[in-house]
């Protein structure tokens, strides 16, 4: 896979978990608009660790990836764009009990 499809996949990835995360978010008009929203943006949403790994699996298992690309993928997913597993960290999850 070129580094190109790695970066398309990845992004495919994280627009779904932003699409599902607490509140949603458009990852697109992040990318477009990356000055109108906070610098921990990611902080700001909430996804269950649960639900993140049903979605990375699902793309990875449709890619059909190598082991390695897998693994600078997840870092790249984990480390740097995925919301937070964390509720406490998001007010509206905090709200919702």
């Amino acid at each position: 896979m070129t580094n190109d499809e790695l970066r398309e996949l990845r992004d495919d990835i994280v627009r779904e978990m932003y699409a599902e995360a607490v509140p949603p978010m458009d990852y697109d008009d992040l990318r477009e608009n990356p000055d109108d929203y906070p610098e921990e943006w990611y902080k700001n949403h909430y996804l269950s660790t649960e639900r993140f790994r049903e979605i990375y699996d699902k793309h990875i298992d449709e890619a059909g990836i190598s082991r390695r690309e897998n693994t600078s993928l997840s870092i790249a997913v984990l480390a740097t764009l995925a919301p937070t597993s964390n509720p406490y960290l998001v007010d509206e999850v905090e709200d919702d009990g």
